[in-house]
C-alpha cells in the first residue's frame, strides 16, 4: 500500500516533482465501506454477519474451529438482537451507510468533475452489495479506467478495515490478463484539508470551556489487542487524529479523551479504554457534566453511531450524570470541506 514517503530525498522532492509528468490513461476512484445487511431482517442480518465474521483478518482461528461456532452459536443467537437494533435506524432508502456512501460518492464525483478532472467514482461494499468485485468490474469493464485510486470511508488505518479492502481489490484483480496500475490510499488521518474539516464540525456542534466540567471524546472502533501487538498502526492514527483536531480547536490535554467502543467479544483483549463502560463513569465521578462524543472513525452514520454513540452512550451518561449534557457530532458525511479535502487526496495520486 502506498504511503506518504516516496523515497525521494527532502532536498530531492522539489526538483524531482517538477520533473514529473501526469500518468496516462483515464483514472476512476473505488470508493469502499463495509457495508451492511440487505433489509433488517434476521436472516439478511445472519447472512451479512456470516461473511463479515468470516473475514479471516477479523477472526484469525482456524476454520474447522471457528466456522461451527459461528454458524451454530453465534449467527442464530445474534442475528436477531441485530436485525432489531437495524430496524431502529432503518430508512425508507434503505441501510443509512449504503445510502450515506452513495451521497458521498456523487459530491465527491461533482467535486472532482468541478475541476475538470474526467475521473469515474464507484462506491463499493466489502461484506455487502455492491461488492467490490462490482465497482472492480464497473471501473474497469464499463467505464474504460486504466487507473484507479482505492480511496476508503475509513481515514484510519487498521488491518480488519482497510487491509481487507486491500486484500479483497487485489483478489479482484489478481485473475484478470491486464492488471491497472492501482493506487491505496491507506489512511488519510493525518490530510490537513480532512483534519480542519473535523475540526469545524465538532466547533459547530459543540463549545469547549476549560472549566472541568466539559470533556471532548474522541470514540473510535475498537480492535483486538493482538492486532496492535503484531504492527497495525490503528491505535496510533487514533491517537494523531485526536491530537491533531484538539490542537486545533485549542482545548488543552486535559480537556479531552480517547476513547473506543463497539467490543464484538470479553474473551480476548481489545483495545480500550471502552468509552461506555469505562471512560464515562470515570468522567462522571471526576466531575464532568457537558460531554461531546465524535467519532471520526466513521465519515458516514450507520448503526455504530447511531446506536452505540448517539443512542447507548447517550443513555449511558445521562444515567451517571441526571441533568448532564451529551452532544453527539455527527459523522461528515457530505460536508463541504471534507468532501474537498477527499477531492484534494484524490487529485494528489493523479
Amino acid at each position: 500500500m502506498s504511503g506518504t514517503n516516496d523515497g525521494i530525498a527532502p532536498t530531492d522532492r522539489g526538483e524531482a516533482s517538477a520533473r514529473r509528468t501526469p500518468a496516462a490513461g483515464r483514472a476512476g476512484v473505488l470508493y469502499v465501506t463495509t457495508g451492511s445487511p440487505e433489509r433488517p431482517t434476521a436472516e439478511a442480518v445472519r447472512d451479512y454477519l456470516g461473511r463479515f465474521l468470516g473475514d479471516r483478518r477479523l477472526v484469525d482461528l482456524p476454520r474447522w474451529k471457528w466456522m461451527p461456532i459461528l454458524k451454530c452459536i453465534i449467527l442464530p443467537r445474534r442475528s436477531p438482537k441485530s436485525a432489531e437494533r437495524y430496524a431502529r435506524i432503518w430508512t425508507d432508502e434503505g441501510s443509512p451507510l449504503v445510502v450515506n456512501t452513495e451521497m458521498q460518492r456523487a459530491a465527491l464525483q461533482a467535486r472532482l468533475a468541478r475541476e475538470g478532472l474526467d475521473v469515474s467514482v464507484v462506491a463499493c461494499c466489502l461484506y455487502s452489495e455492491p461488492s467490490v468485485e462490482r465497482g472492480v468490474s464497473r471501473l474497469l469493464d464499463d467505464m474504460g479506467v486504466d487507473r484507479i485510486v482505492v480511496l476508503t470511508c475509513y481515514p484510519q488505518y487498521a488491518s480488519v478495515t482497510v487491509g481487507s479492502m486491500a486484500q479483497r481489490v487485489l483478489g479482484c484483480l489478481a485473475t484478470r490478463k491486464r492488471v491497472p496500475s492501482v493506487d491505496f490510499v491507506d489512511s488519510y488521518c493525518d490530510d490537513e484539508a480532512y483534519l480542519r474539516a473535523l475540526a469545524a464540525h465538532v466547533a459547530r456542534s459543540w463549545t469547549y470551556v476549560d472549566d472541568g466540567a466539559h470533556r471532548l471524546i474522541f470514540s473510535f472502533h475498537s480492535t483486538l489487542c493482538s492486532d496492535i501487538d503484531a504492527g497495525d498502526v490503528y491505535r496510533a492514527q487514533t491517537e494523531q487524529t485526536s491530537r491533531a483536531v484538539a490542537g486545533l480547536l485549542g482545548i488543552p490535554e486535559h480537556g479531552w479523551e480517547l476513547g473506543y467502543q463497539c467490543v464484538f467479544d470479553t474473551h480476548t483483549p481489545w483495545l480500550g479504554p471502552l468509552t461506555q463502560t469505562e471512560l464515562l463513569p470515570r468522567l462522571a465521578e471526576q466531575g464532568v457534566t457537558d460531554v461531546a462524543v465524535v467519532a471520526p472513525g466513521f465519515t458516514s452514520e450507520c448503526l455504530e453511531t447511531y446506536d452505540d454513540v448517539d443512542r447507548d452512550q447517550r443513555e449511558a451518561f445521562l444515567r451517571l450524570v441526571p441533568g448532564g449534557r451529551f452532544t453527539y457530532v455527527p459523522c461528515l458525511g457530505c460536508d463541504e470541506a471534507f468532501i474537498d479535502a477527499l477531492a484534494g487526496i484524490v487529485r494528489g495520486r493523479l
